[in-house]
């Protein structure tokens, strides 16, 4: 079943769950990142014990919002995510962004959490990105829902990434080289939306023949529906080229990989024979990566 993915990502009003007046906590730089972007809808910080910041108001809580927003970012400690999230459900809100930590990545407890997470997401049917994710940003439109460094370039590459780091790191080198991005979109422990139903919700944009090119980059540490996901290349590849640094290949890297976003890497042989036939190239190492992304766009 395809998601309707297209207010999470082009949203007309954004509420910030965790937004704060002190510089270095996630809530206050995603709140920054959202407006220096120069998005042009509405912002909403949400938290009970702050009134206004820089002329700016906050509002205790979503209930209090003047109208239910299109996306809602949580920044807030692990064990408080579950009510805003079903406060999200009772007020009809369909797109949530779950920038914490603190679930399956960590253990039986963080597991369990996280299938509340799953559960309340399937009651009332809404789409989360994360959690344990840096959110996404894109260039068109101007839009920057992360906790990580601001890209302003627009460019023509889309990216997935199950890491946060490997993100952060992709803003660094874009701007280092000043090569741009369209899309760049992390997904953390995909206890919802997965790479799947990102690249559905692209398939109009890549499945038609463009100049220049519409590269599709991803990092990926496990995979979610894998059949699901090559009939899904198949439909990219004829027409714009996808490369894949999926790590999985010795034992260390396996275990690295379950202690980062809870994942266990799959049969790698299955996978490389399963990409050649869907026509993507897979990276051997991050330098491949990079390099591929430069010489691509």
């Amino acid at each position: 079943m395809s998601r309707d993915l297209s207010k999470l990502f082009n949203p007309k009003s954004i509420a910030v769950v965790g937004a704060s007046q002190f510089p270095e906590k996630v809530g206050a730089i995603a709140l920054k990142n959202i407006i220096l972007s120069k998005f042009s809808g509405q912002i909403y910080p949400v938290n009970p014990t702050i009134l206004n910041v820089a002329s700016m108001k906050f509002y205790p809580s979503l209930s209090d919002l003047p109208e239910i927003p299109d996306l809602v970012v949580i920044a807030i400690p692990a064990k408080l995510v579950i009510n805003v999230l079903e406060e999200c459900g009772f007020l009809g809100i369909k797109n949530v962004v779950i920038f914490t930590a603190g679930f399956k990545e960590v253990g039986k407890e963080g597991e369990l959490l996280e299938k509340k997470i799953i559960e309340v997401a399937a009651h009332f049917n809404i789409n989360i990105l994360g959690p344990n994710c840096l959110g996404f940003a894109s260039t068109s439109p101007s839009i920057n829902v992360t906790f990580g460094q601001v890209v302003t370039n627009p460019g023509n590459l889309k990216f997935i990434s199950q890491s946060g780091a490997l993100a952060a790191s992709l803003f660094d080198w874009c701007q280092s080289t000043s090569l741009g991005f369209n899309d760049l979109v992390t997904i953390g422990n995909k206890s919802v939306i997965n790479e799947n139903d990102i690249l559905r919700h692209w398939l109009s944009d890549l499945t038609q023949p463009s100049t220049p090119l519409k590269p599709v980059g991803l990092y990926l540490e496990s995979i979610a529906f894998g059949q699901d996901f090559i009939k899904i290349l198949k439909q990219i590849t004829p027409n714009n080229p996808v490369f894949i640094l999926k790590p999985g290949k010795s034992p260390s890297s396996v275990a690295a990989m379950r202690s980062h976003t809870g994942s266990i890497a799959g049969e790698d042989k299955v996978f490389d024979a399963a990409l050649r036939e869907a026509g993507a190239i897979r990276c051997q190492e991050l330098g491949d990566f990079f390099d591929l992304a430069q010489a691509l766009a």
